[in-house]
């Protein structure tokens, strides 16, 4: 019943919050757009067509052309895709370390909990961007292993994060009667611990979604990640910088559509944190 009661809580909230739902809708807009992109892109992404270099947004182009006469729409489109998987890979992938290393540290503490830190905070005093570009290079410039690089530069706040829970929750009546019951650590951790720190997780890769992205197209700008003539909206701006005051299209374009997919997780990663936090009141 008390389930029931704080995810209609929950609902009502999000419900409530137009700026979470006018960001939930650009968010469905864009995986859409993702998922669609062959159906709605008017031109293939990579075709080259020397006629029409460097054109200004009109009726046939409706955000003009680069300068190898590619159509910068369909290469938008086609770049959702990149942004998305990269996104949700890499969430991933820095979602499962951060779990796996914050559970350890929480529950065994001791010595357990001092290593784990203590790389944690090795790590906490780089900036992740450069710590990215660092593995990128090393790796070499690839979608997976910017994938790679982005989810394991960012566990370290996940991992922060699900000590903290740990740490508050082990000491608990319901955990210390698990205990008393027999139940093994494994049964512990996954069915009475880990289920409580959900809320702050999802929240968490809300808000990395948008970091992700940020980061792949910092990368892509640098020429560190996806390699041309694959579409990423970090590797557009980068082609349209050089000619911006020629042809501003080519760099503007990408670069709201940047701020959109990363404007809209934001909010929506806002609006989770609220909405899911016990304290708040309607």
């Amino acid at each position: 019943m008390a389930n029931n009661t704080a995810s209609a809580r929950v609902i009502r909230q999000l419900k409530n919050n137009t700026r979470v739902k006018i960001s939930l809708g650009l968010i469905i807009l864009i995986i859409g757009v993702a998922i669609f992109a062959p159906i709605i892109s008017p031109y293939d992404p990579n075709e080259i067509n020397l006629g029409a270099t460097l054109q200004p947004p009109s009726s046939q182009h409706l955000l003009g052309t680069d300068r190898m006469g590619r159509d910068i729409l369909t290469r938008i489109i086609y770049g959702t895709r990149i942004s998305l998987l990269v996104g949700i890979i890499a969430v991933g992938i820095s979602g499962l370390l951060g779990v796996i290393f914050g559970t350890l540290a929480g529950y065994y503490g001791g010595y357990v909990d001092g290593i784990i830190m203590r790389i944690v905070d090795v790590l906490l005093a780089f900036p992740s961007i450069l710590l990215a570009i660092a593995l990128v290079a090393v790796l070499g410039a690839s979608l997976f292993n910017i994938m790679l690089a982005i989810g394991i530069v960012n566990w370290v706040g996940y991992a922060r994060v699900v000590r903290g829970e740990f740490l508050s929750l082990k000491n608990k009546e319901f955990v210390s009667a698990a205990k008393a019951m027999g139940a093994n650590t494994f049964r512990i951790i996954f069915k009475h611990m880990l289920p409580n720190c959900i809320a702050p997780i999802i929240v968490m890769a809300t808000l990395g979604m948008a970091g992700a992205i940020i980061t792949e197209s910092s990368l892509s700008f640098l020429g560190l990640g996806v390699q041309p003539p694959t579409p990423s909206w970090g590797e557009m701006l980068n082609t349209g910088r050089q000619i911006i005051r020629q042809a501003w299209w080519v760099s503007t374009f990408p670069g709201i559509a940047i701020m959109l997919a990363v404007l809209s997780f934001n909010i929506l990663g806002d609006g989770l944190r609220d909405a899911l936090d016990p304290n708040m009141v309607d």
